[in-house]
């Protein structure tokens, strides 16, 4: 067999591989896929921008840094990248992605911190009282599981607090750091 005769063969079976593929993939008349709730919609779109923050532990231990909240090409995910410094000079560093699974009906996210035994964990987001979002899920670290509970006070357009608890599992949680955010951009 020639050259020519592989390189249409090699082209045929991609084309072909490409079209078994298409297959599957949802005609142009297909139903739109569903969307979230307008006012849970409006409460995770809040959040998106860049913000000045400030951390406390509750012990006279502050840190200041930034999230970011930013929507992929499309809408979703809504990815967050967070940053903060104490005044001992120790950073920390986490990631979330936040997207709407229209089979299930509701908000999924996964956080990913490097604390996180795991790396990477799973959490679900629902609407709160209020203007209020709230985010559980569960991470191992040191061999050791803890459950948690993130909830988001959007009291303005340009601002937030950040409640997080959490516990070892089985435990009661409590509070173990309070961010107040201001919207630097949009």
């Amino acid at each position: 067999m020639g050259t020519t005769q592989r390189t249409v063969l090699i082209i045929v079976a991609v084309t072909v591989s490409f079209s078994a593929a298409r297959s599957d993939a949802p005609s142009p008349s297909a139903p739109q896929r569903s969307k979230p709730p307008q006012d849970l919609e409006n409460l995770v779109n809040g959040l998106v921008g860049s913000w000045s923050i400030t951390e406390d532990d509750g012990t006279g231990n502050i840190a200041k840094g930034e999230e970011i909240w930013r929507h992929e090409p499309g809408g979703m995910p809504l990815i967050e990248e967070y940053h903060s410094k104490t005044s001992a000079g120790k950073d920390a560093y986490d990631y979330a992605a936040v997207w709407w699974d229209a089979k299930a009906q509701h908000y999924l996210g996964i956080w990913c911190a490097d604390f996180n035994s795991e790396g990477c964990t799973p959490f679900t987001v629902r609407k709160g009282e209020g203007a209020k979002i709230e985010m559980t899920g569960e991470f191992w670290n040191g061999g050791k599981k803890f459950v948690w509970r993130e909830v988001f006070h959007l009291t303005t357009p340009t601002s937030f607090t950040q409640i997080l608890e959490q516990a070892p599992a089985g435990a009661e949680l409590r509070v173990s750091v309070t961010i107040h955010a201001t919207k630097v951009t949009k």
